[in-house]
């Protein structure tokens, strides 16, 4: 009986710390692959050179980039609205 008790304790106290620590949201400092705000050194090159009439030329990692950025607000905001 002692050493069930014992055993139902530390489970116990494991799932508490598990549920627990599931709650707290999303902290991109634990998370430090990758950062949409912070593009990489391929994107930080542009623009690359403007034409004739004037049109500015950005490489694809820069195209890209944006697209990831339109993503990450659109996500955002539906966060917010719930």
């Amino acid at each position: 009986m002692r050493r069930l008790s014992r055993t139902a304790i530390v489970t116990l106290s494991l799932l508490f710390c598990l549920s627990s620590s599931c709650h707290r949201g999303y902290n991109p400092a634990l998370y430090p692959s990758y950062d949409v705000l912070n593009p990489g050194p391929e994107v930080r090159l542009n623009p690359l050179e403007f034409t004739e009439d004037g049109n500015l030329i950005v490489n694809q990692a820069f195209i890209l980039w944006v697209e990831e950025l339109k993503q990450e607000v659109i996500k955002l905001r539906k966060e917010i609205r719930k």
